[in-house]
């Protein structure tokens, strides 16, 4: 144990001699922080993490205005406020380039749906870690292993023999609370209909049985879009039923909007 605490210091003191002087400092005490804070783990768990820390001190460019931020504060009230200004402009720049990456992303996965050789699976691959799509209600909604493995475990079983050809792709996310939202992915060609809403129902009823009894859960197909024989004032308000085109319009437009109004806020700064 010894010799590996030694050899992690040693890691550590060479990492930060690679950082500029006026950072080492900082590094130095978070590093410490670090140490202290995850005492009693292992050697290699507190490695990793120091690793990862280093690498963002080294790379992350708040690093640098935080730094700033830190010094500032303790000359005059004019320097400290110009300091926090300054992440300010940096937090706009970032979510700026976040907002262009995103509008790009919606390029491509528009291509995709436009392809008529996508099927469910690609078109779930595209969302699952993407729910920023489906708009504000939906963005902080994750699917972990667990609720995989329940989406996992429904289908091995409900969908075997000569049934496994009819095998759904679903999706299932959870917010900070008890809430649920069960995706079923159609292809792009595919217009929702009466028939589908009810075997989507009949899902969650499944999968409802594996969660806790007082979970709520939504349901979102996603496909063509509305079939013209369904009458959408019909629908349970627990039910929605979304076209991918129509994703990704409402998607770029609220990039768009993002990426005009940071540009006017920075602008508005200078």
């Amino acid at each position: 144990m010894g010799l590996q605490k030694s050899r992690l210091q040693r890691q550590i003191d060479a990492r930060l001699q690679k950082l500029p002087e006026n950072r080492r400092r900082f590094a130095e005490q978070a590093v410490h922080r670090i140490l202290k804070r995850f005492y009693g783990e292992t050697i290699e768990r507190i490695e990793t993490i120091v690793e990862v820390a280093l690498d963002a001190m080294e790379h992350d460019a708040y690093w640098e205005v935080l730094e700033r931020i830190n010094e500032a504060r303790e000359t005059d009230v004019g320097s400290f406020a110009e300091a926090l200004e300054q992440f300010g402009l940096l937090e706009l720049s970032t979510i700026g380039t976040q907002a262009a990456h995103r509008r790009t992303f919606l390029d491509f996965l528009e291509q995709l749906v436009e392809n008529t050789a996508t099927h469910e699976k690609e078109a779930h691959k595209a969302f699952e870690n993407n729910l920023w799509m489906l708009g504000r209600k939906y963005s902080m909604m994750s699917s972990n292993v667990t609720l995989k493995s329940v989406i996992g475990t429904y289908c091995d079983a409900a969908f075997k023999g000569n049934r496994a050809s009819k095998r759904p792709d679903l999706l299932l996310s959870q917010d900070y609370g008890d809430s649920y939202l069960l995706i079923e992915f159609k292809r792009p060609s595919h217009p929702i209909t009466r028939d589908d809403i009810a075997q989507a129902e009949k899902y969650r009823d499944d999968l409802s049985s594996r969660l806790s009894s007082t979970s709520k859960m939504d349901i979102m197909l996603i496909g063509k879009g509305r079939s013209p024989t369904l009458d959408a004032n019909r629908l349970h308000d627990t039910i929605g039923i979304h076209s991918y085109v129509s994703i990704i319009s409402s998607a770029r437009s609220e990039m768009d909007w993002m990426i005009a109004s940071l540009a006017t806020a920075s602008q508005g700064r200078h």
